[in-house]
């Protein structure tokens, strides 16, 4: 069996996806009322790939938490590399969550139309219907394609690396589907250590918390790199801030090994700038920086708070926006974010996934010519209810972010008046449009339907 990777992971996730759907049209999987403790992924070791992290995301900042951390620090200075294409070695008492943000792409708006395309379709007609000679007819019609679009690029990584005086024992990592909950427990001696993760719409940012059962028994150091990353710091005693590009051009998937598979540029708007920046409290304990990490010595809890935003524009407008500019923005956010404590962030974010299906969505919605009704008994409510929570924050802004592990990663871009409501296996859509409505729900950028 070949490794496991992001494309191969991606490529065949469509298919379950198209399979799953069809099977919830024409009644071909019923599923009971499913209790909320059914609605975990959970695993007893950490995640040693990507596909293997859980999702959190809240449709613009998504992240994968590995719940563990690679045991030798992986070099990064060669962003043409992947380094996410096959297992390493983790340690369950660090953390890696690796982060994106929905604008953060490669390239910058262009015309990608091969307009001298017309131009060998009689010859494409001849191949097949005259000399019946298909291989020369898929040579010719790779002369009328147009650019492969750009590549979707990381954010980052967001590590935390945990000293513990004993070994790790009764480790668990599990993804709550009800409450978009991402939380990773192990024992240390007679002192158990919990991490909770989550992303919230409503304050557009990652929180993560570390907790130790028994006061000061927390040591800690938080760094963030990434493939990108051109700059890493501290800001202030407790902050740190990521800064990077992205590339000017990333090779198509069908060309990867070509000469030049990644180009980049330090001229603005040839590839966009980004950053992210996070805040660190402690309930006990001290911070102190070193370097380009922060260093948490005898703590019983660590709330880290992380933003992120880009240069992005607008879909037909050059990503030029200065690094001082993302650099601004970013900061703003997270002040923002930092008004609420940690209680208050984790309720503000569940207020809106706990809205009735009834009171978000229409009765009866069309996604290329196939009717989804809404569930008319109350069992059939209940299971459309609970399995639309999964890994997905709800909210009434920007996109919205579903990981749904070990199917698939889909992402539906909506309209600030919009409403979602992700029906049983997550592939049927509805929402709310108060005069019209539409949606687009992609696979990792590959369209898999468009409703309007």
């Amino acid at each position: 069996m070949g490794r496991s990777t992001r494309r191969r992971f991606l490529a065949s996730a469509s298919t379950i996806a198209g399979s799953l759907a069809v099977a919830r049209r024409f009644g071909l999987a019923q599923s009971p009322p499913i209790e909320s403790s059914d609605l975990k992924l959970w695993y007893t070791k950490p995640a040693s790939q990507w596909v293997d992290a859980l999702p959190i995301g809240n449709g613009r900042l998504g992240a994968m938490v590995f719940g563990g951390g690679a045991i030798d620090q992986i070099n990064l200075k060669n962003p043409k590399v992947d380094h996410a294409a096959g297992p390493v070695p983790t340690d369950p008492a660090k953390e890696t969550l690796q982060l994106n943000e929905d604008t953060f792409w490669s390239g910058l708006p262009v015309d990608g139309n091969n307009l001298d395309a017309k131009n060998y379709l009689a010859a494409v007609r001849k191949a097949v219907l005259e000399q019946k000679d298909y291989h020369l007819a898929d040579q010719l019609c790779q002369k009328m394609q147009g650019l492969f679009a750009e590549a979707y690029q990381p954010i980052g990584s967001l590590h935390v690396d945990c000293t513990h005086p004993g070994q790790v024992t009764e480790y668990r990592r599990e993804l709550d589907l009800a409450s978009a909950t991402a939380v990773t427990r192990y024992n240390v001696d007679d002192v158990q250590f919990e991490r909770t993760a989550f992303s919230s719409a409503p304050d557009q940012a990652i929180v993560l918390r570390i907790s130790a059962g028994k006061p000061g028994q927390l040591n800690t150091t938080v760094w963030m790199d990434g493939p990108l990353a051109k700059s890493a710091k501290t800001v202030t005693g407790n902050r740190l801030l990521l800064t990077g590009k992205a590339a000017q051009h990333v090779a198509g998937a069908g060309h990867p090994g070509s000469e030049n598979p990644v180009v980049f540029s330090d001229v603005p708007g040839e590839g966009m700038y980004y950053a992210a920046m996070l805040h660190v409290d402690v309930e006990g304990g001290r911070i102190s920086p070193s370097g380009e990490k922060l260093v948490i010595h005898g703590a019983t809890i660590c709330t880290i708070v992380l933003t992120a935003a880009t240069g992005y524009r607008g879909f037909d407008q050059k990503p030029d926006t200065p690094q001082s500019q993302v650099n601004e923005r970013v900061s703003k956010q997270l002040d923002a974010a930092l008004v609420h404590s940690f209680p208050a962030l984790r309720q503000r974010r569940m207020r809106l996934r706990n809205r009735q299906p009834r009171d978000i969505c229409p009765q009866e919605v069309t996604v290329r010519g196939m009717q989804y009704a809404q569930p008319r008994s109350a069992a059939e409510e209940h299971t459309t209810r609970r399995a639309s929570c999964l890994a997905l924050d709800s909210g009434n802004r920007s996109s919205h972010f579903l990981g749904f592990h070990g199917i698939g990663v889909l992402f539906c871009r909506m309209n600030d008046d919009f409403e979602r409501l992700l029906h049983q296996h997550a592939f049927a859509v509805s929402l709310r449009l108060h005069d019209q409505w539409k949606h687009d729900v992609f696979m990792y950028g590959e369209n898999l339907v468009h409703a309007k």
